[in-house]
């Protein structure tokens, strides 16, 4: 399936400065949440907050593919 990624607000309703960078994979019928992070965009640019928490989750995702792989554990892949 496809992976994507989901900018969202934060949590808290009152406070701007927070947005939610969730990594999610689309399923036949909706998706399903793979991965998230909460960003603080007070003194840096939204963007580069986004670019900077993509980054930590694509390197926290390939270092648990790395431990699997070393561990044998690794999850079952469909062929497409």
């Amino acid at each position: 399936m496809a992976e994507f990624w989901r900018v969202k607000p934060g949590r808290y309703p009152f406070r701007n400065a927070e947005v939610r960078v969730q990594l999610r994979e689309k399923l036949c019928v909706g998706s399903v949440l793979l991965d998230e992070i909460d960003v603080w965009i007070d003194d840096v640019e939204p963007a580069e907050a986004v670019e900077r928490a993509k980054r930590v989750i694509r390197d926290r995702r390939a270092q648990a593919d790395a431990v699997r792989a070393v561990l044998g554990d690794s999850p079952v892949k469909e062929e497409s």
